[in-house]
């Protein structure tokens, strides 16, 4: 990739960032805008991510290389929290190892319909499983009718 030089003028972030957002769009990444934030933080030795209006003071030819091989990871397929190793929960700080678990969010959104919040789409869900083994007689998601029920 052809990032900034590493010299007496600092880059903008921006003009980083626009080039991973588009080799990781380019690759199929739906999240690449964020990503390259947090990578290029990362690469300059930050924990958050760049805005695209900081300039890099002290950009070298090494956070470069560093940057480059996290774009590697990623476009093969690794989630930034492992390349980072660790994810944020709840505010807290959790590390990650290849023995842990790393949640992340369901790309299968089927029975989601415009408006409808992640909780209310993994309720509904989860009574669609429900219904499939014939222990759910209604097709309300799970809560609604204990809510209906108290409202009357």
């Amino acid at each position: 990739m052809n990032l900034p030089p590493a010299g007496p003028d600092a880059p903008e972030a921006r003009s980083i960032l626009m080039l991973v957002q588009a080799r990781l769009r380019d690759a199929g990444i739906d999240s690449a805008a964020l990503d390259a934030r947090l990578l290029l933080g990362m690469a300059i030795g930050r924990d958050d991510a760049v805005l695209p209006h900081e300039t890099l003071v002290g950009w070298t030819a090494g956070h470069g290389g560093a940057l480059d091989a996290m774009i590697e990871r990623r476009l093969a397929g690794e989630p930034v929290s492992r390349i980072r190793g660790w994810r944020e929960f709840w505010s807290l700080r959790l590390a990650l190892s290849p023995d842990t678990l790393d949640p992340r969010p369901i790309r299968n959104n089927r029975h989601r319909r415009p408006g409808m919040g992640e909780a209310t789409w993994r309720a509904a869900a989860s009574a669609r499983s429900w219904q499939r083994v014939g222990r759910v007689a209604s097709g309300l998601p799970v809560g609604t009718a204990a809510c209906q029920r108290d409202r009357d």
